[in-house]
């Protein structure tokens, strides 16, 4: 567990790029930002999609009654990487982080990522090497390990797009705004920039219960790619029965209903829940 840091905290924006039909994973998104144990922080929430959904988003926001927490409504058509850099505009915290309506994170996220990133003074961009991936219509969960896994020692390939924590002041690179990878693998092809024009990336290890990769159907992202991750970078069943604890609290907090802890060779134990 990574100590607290005695010095003041700056504020870390939270940039949240929502989309069409994803209200329920939108609160589940917001509750997450709300329930961290971080002080200083804001949400971004940016949305370029029907007046219906800006209305339900609106709606919930002015129900939490929380000044920290911002709406930028669009009402153009805009490439997902243009709302990337919309939202890291919009940032007035020192640091910003990813945090898509369908990513769900532990209250502790924040502190953690922070800290880790805090006592390194020359690195300006942190990104977890691993993280949960839940399958909504299957109730299954994966642990993948993208430094184990694939990465062949290169940070490259060891970093989840999007689990970005970075300093915003100076950062030389920008979200593509227009082309094919505008819309879907926008933030491989911002970590891959970033590394290129020689900014200093870290990873953050072992902390992958953290956070919560989703597929629920209306992904950027289809099934195949979803399951590839899993099939090629998840533990195995007896790595999963190792770490049976910390996520089955982990799940505790998430709620999920009753699901299955999956390795990639094979169901490594039921978590009992209640019905989301």
């Amino acid at each position: 567990m990574l100590s607290p840091i005695d010095k003041p905290l700056p504020l870390i924006s939270c940039l949240l790029v929502t989309a069409n039909g994803r209200i329920e994973y939108f609160k589940r998104s917001v509750q997450c930002y709300i329930d961290q144990t971080y002080p200083n922080t804001e949400l971004v929430i940016v949305n370029e999609g029907s007046l219906e959904y800006q209305n339900q988003i609106l709606e919930h926001v002015n129900s939490l009654n929380r000044n920290d927490i911002r709406t930028e409504f669009l009402h153009e058509n805009y490439t997902l990487g243009s709302l990337r850099n919309i939202s890291i505009a919009l940032a007035r915290g020192e640091l910003f982080v990813q945090w898509d309506d369908d990513d769900f994170n532990v209250p502790n996220r924040l502190a953690t990522q922070y800290a880790f990133l805090s006592r390194r003074p020359k690195v300006a961009v942190c990104y977890l090497s691993d993280q949960l991936h839940y399958y909504f219509h299957t109730n299954e969960l994966y642990w993948e390990d993208w430094g184990k896994y694939l990465s062949h020692g290169a940070v490259k390939y060891m970093l989840i797009p999007g689990t970005i924590m970075a300093y915003k002041a100076d950062l030389p690179a920008r979200y593509p705004s227009s082309g094919s990878q505008a819309r879907t693998g926008e933030d491989t092809v911002f970590s891959n920039q970033l590394l290129r024009l020689g900014t200093n990336v870290q990873v953050l290890s072992g902390y992958g219960n953290m956070h919560v990769y989703s597929f629920h159907g209306k992904n950027v992202f289809d099934i195949e790619h979803h399951q590839m991750l899993s099939r090629i970078r998840s533990y195995y069943r007896t790595e999963m029965l190792e770490k049976r604890a910390l996520i089955s609290k982990t799940l505790n907090y998430f709620n999920f209903g009753k699901v299955k802890v999956m390795g990639r060779d094979g169901l490594a134990f039921i978590h009992e829940g209640k019905n989301v």
